[in-house]
C-alpha cells in the first residue's frame, strides 16, 4: 500500500522496522522495542493479531473489518482494550525507567484497594471448574469488600491484571 497515510501512535513507532531512522539505535530505543514487543506478546492471540495489522502493518479499521468479518465497532473495542492492557504491562517499566507515574484514574474497586496485590492472587488463582461463592467470602471477611456479582471480578481480572484471563 503505497503513499498509504498513517497515525503514527506510540505502539506503532515502536514497533515499525526503520522508525528511529538510518543511523544504529540507542540502547534505550532497543530496550524499548524489546519490552513493548513483550508486553503484545501477553496479549491474546486475537489482540495479537490486531496489533500486528492495526498498528505493526498500518492497515484500517475499515481493512480489518473486511478481513476478519467482524463489526467496526467491535473492532474499536479491540483497540481500546489492547491499549489499556499495554498501558497496564508496560506502566511499571515506565515508572522505573524513565519517573513516570500514571496516576490510578480507575473506579474499579479492587485497582483502588491498599490490599489489591493478594486479591488479584486470590482472584487469578481461581480454578475454572470453582465457583466465585468462596472468593466473596474471602474478600469480604479479610479486606472488607462486598462484592456479589462475578461480573466485577471478571471485568477486574480481563481489563486490570496481567493475566487478563478469567474462568467461567
Amino acid at each position: 500500500m503505497p503513499g498509504k497515510l498513517v497515525y503514527l501512535d506510540w505502539i506503532y513507532e515502536v514497533a515499525r522496522k526503520g522508525v528511529f531512522g538510518p543511523h544504529e539505535k540507542s540502547d534505550v530505543q532497543k530496550e524499548i522495542i524489546g519490552r513493548v514487543r513483550d508486553a503484545v506478546d501477553k496479549l491474546s492471540p486475537v489482540e495479537r493479531e490486531f496489533v500486528q495489522m492495526y498498528w505493526f502493518e498500518g492497515r484500517s479499521l475499515k481493512e480489518l473489518s473486511e478481513l476478519l468479518g467482524k463489526r467496526l465497532h467491535n473492532l474499536d473495542g479491540i483497540n481500546r482494550r489492547v491499549l489499556r492492557k499495554l498501558k497496564r504491562i508496560l506502566s511499571e517499566y515506565v515508572a522505573v525507567r524513565f519517573g513516570i507515574i500514571e496516576p490510578n484514574n480507575s473506579d474499579c474497586i479492587i485497582c483502588n484497594h491498599p490490599d489489591r496485590r493478594e486479591i488479584d492472587r486470590l482472584l487469578i488463582a481461581k480454578k475454572p471448574d470453582e465457583t466465585y461463592r468462596p472468593i466473596y467470602r474471602q474478600l469480604r471477611s479479610r479486606f472488607g469488600l462486598r462484592i456479589s456479582t462475578p461480573q466485577i471480578l471478571i471485568r477486574h481480572i480481563k481489563y486490570h491484571t496481567n493475566s487478563g484471563e478469567y474462568h467461567e
